[in-house]
């Protein structure tokens, strides 16, 4: 394992350049560390360590001194911080994993670093498929766990571990006689991951044996698939004739309905993200399969509205704009 991951990342990270490892202290990011330590010239001057507690467990505390002290062991700098705000409004887990990247970001900054390192493997890669699978996902979505994706400018994440399993993780730790810390919450059943994980992918595996590398392979073609198809969608793009209008874009209906129907459904969610200043607004099965009828459809003049975006068509043009909130009325109280 140690020769196959030195190699990747040898032709991935140049000689000079700084990598953020977060740590966790479970038994994948500490795996992770190691490994960076062991295959980097001059990790000390090159490795900066991250620990974001997230204080919603008792353990956590004692996780953050495990962390410090394997630190201190390997005689690299390390950065930590416990999220002040994690009781709030929206989903947890949603707000937590956004509070723990902007830590990780903020301190790539800091300290120079050119990558940003987590300890996401092949089986997570698996069970990522799985869980978006079970969500209706598209493309995108099935492509599951990038290799690399751009953080910030001039700040790329990094997955060196995602193609190898927990097993083979487990295996070498056990190997170099290193020692981790076990999230209790990855052996509940409370959580649709653990109970993939623990229920689903072994039933699985007794009809495939190989079920988690082909998970694996799996998700990588979607990702190639989704690259390919966002290319195409770029190859296109002009002749679709794009003009803004106040505070609406219009298409040329001649052109987008030349298209396949999956690039179709792309134009409509691109548009959507432009007209929202870049944010984006994940489209329902109904709602495109609704946008996918009316640019097929003979009728010459209609209008529809999805997820606060409205759309309407004459006989050349596809319109789409926000839809723009009705005022309130007042009411007298007597």
């Amino acid at each position: 394992m140690e020769v196959h991951f030195r190699r990747l990342i040898q032709l991935t990270v140049a000689s000079e350049e700084k990598i953020l490892v977060a740590v966790s202290g479970g038994m994948d990011s500490v795996a992770l560390l190691h490994l960076l330590v062991a295959c980097l010239e001059r990790p000390r001057d090159r490795i900066v360590a991250a620990h974001f507690d997230h204080g919603l467990r008792r353990e956590s505390i004692e996780e953050a001194v495990f962390v410090v002290q394997r630190c201190q062991h390997l005689e690299i700098p390390w950065v930590q911080e416990r999220w002040s705000t994690p009781h709030g409004p929206g989903n947890l887990q949603e707000r937590a994993r956004e509070a723990r990247y902007r830590f990780f970001s903020a301190a790539a900054v800091e300290h120079g670093c050119r990558w940003v390192a987590t300890g996401h493997h092949g089986d997570d890669q698996g069970e990522t498929f799985l869980e978006h699978l079970l969500r209706g996902s598209g493309l995108k979505g099935l492509s599951a766990i990038p290799f690399i994706r751009p953080l910030q400018p001039g700040i790329d994440l990094l997955r060196p571990m995602l193609f190898f399993f927990r097993e083979e993780i487990h295996q070498w730790m056990r190997s170099q006689g290193l020692e981790w810390r076990e999230d209790p919450s990855n052996h509940s059943d409370r959580y649709v991951r653990s109970r993939l994980r623990h229920e689903v992918v072994p039933v699985l595996a007794t009809l495939a044996p190989q079920v988690r590398r082909q998970l694996l392979a799996t998700s990588m073609r979607m990702a190639r698939a989704e690259e390919a198809l966002s290319w195409t969608l770029d190859h296109f793009w002009s002749t679709l004739e794009v003009e803004t209008f106040g505070s609406g874009l219009s298409l040329a209906r001649s052109a987008l309905v030349a298209l396949p129907d999956e690039l179709i459904v792309r134009v409509l969610a691109r548009c959507s993200k432009e007209l929202r200043g870049g944010s984006s607004h994940p489209l329902g099965s109904r709602a495109l399969d609704g946008f996918l009828h009316m640019v097929h459809s003979p009728v010459r003049h209609w209008r529809m509205e999805v997820r606060g975006l409205e759309i309407s068509r004459d006989d050349t043009k596809i319109f789409l704009c926000i839809a723009m909130k009705a005022p309130r009325r007042k009411t007298n109280k007597k």
